[in-house]
């Protein structure tokens, strides 16, 4: 094995017995072998040194740089939950504001259907239905207007007040509103326009701002039933 090989294991600890044996001799018989041993090893040592002064150096550096990191990544992440609550809040605030605008027509109860006295049999059972629905007894109502239908007294209008009773519950029955109130429309019932009026209403209180604004428009466009109370809402909605 080289000289300068025997020096450099030496150097780092990595001689073997039979090395150190070998070494050991030179470094005894051999002058220009020790000094270049001697030369090598303060070299090393100094060298050595410098690089644990570099080390130390960076060390602080790093550590700045991955706190600095850190730091930029929790800002980030701080914000964007930020943005998050924000958007939320901001979107359950404009729920919240539709559903008050819907509350503030449906507060206005719609009038009980007219008492027509024809002498008939069902006349006490439509009178029982009037006023179940003038005492917002709407779950009886909605059973007695079943009754009417059932007995082939008023069954549009009775339609239209089972629909109404939905709505008026609390919490209201908005999917089964829904559906009467789309049954008057689509067969053109005489209570097609009032169906109309408290099916937009109905939408929005599901929160589906874009649907109440459409049937408000074709409330407005054809000026139908409270067509001026439709303008009145879009505007508030729009604003």
């Amino acid at each position: 094995m080289k000289e300068h090989d025997l020096i450099r294991k030496y150097l780092h600890g990595e001689l073997s017995l039979k090395e150190e044996q070998i070494f050991n001799e030179l470094l005894s018989s051999n002058p220009q072998f020790a000094d270049e041993v001697e030369l090598q090893s303060v070299y090393y040592a100094d060298r050595s040194s410098n690089l644990k002064t570099e080390l130390q150096a960076l060390k602080p550096k790093v550590a700045e740089t991955r706190s600095t990191s850190f730091n930029k990544i929790a800002v980030i992440a701080v914000l964007l939950c930020l943005l998050l609550v924000l958007g939320y809040l901001f979107q359950n605030q404009r729920s919240e504001n539709n559903i008050n605008y819907a509350n503030i027509y449906l507060e206005e109860t719609h009038p009980a259907p007219s008492v027509l006295m024809s002498g008939k049999d069902g006349d006490v059972l439509w009178m029982e239905c009037i006023q179940l629905y003038n005492d917002k007894n709407y779950n009886q109502a909605i059973e007695f207007f079943d009754k009417a239908i059932d007995r082939g007294l008023h069954k549009q209008q009775s339609k239209l007040y089972i629909g109404l009773s939905f709505l008026y519950q609390t919490p209201p029955k908005l999917k089964k509103a829904i559906s009467i109130f789309l049954e008057l429309i689509t067969s053109k019932s005489l209570y097609s326009e009032e169906a109309n009026w408290y099916l937009a209403l109905a939408k929005l209180e599901q929160s589906k701002k874009d649907e109440c604004l459409k049937l408000l428009d074709e409330i407005i466009i054809k000026k139908s039933w409270n067509h001026q109370k439709a303008k009145t809402l879009k505007e508030s909605l729009l604003q």
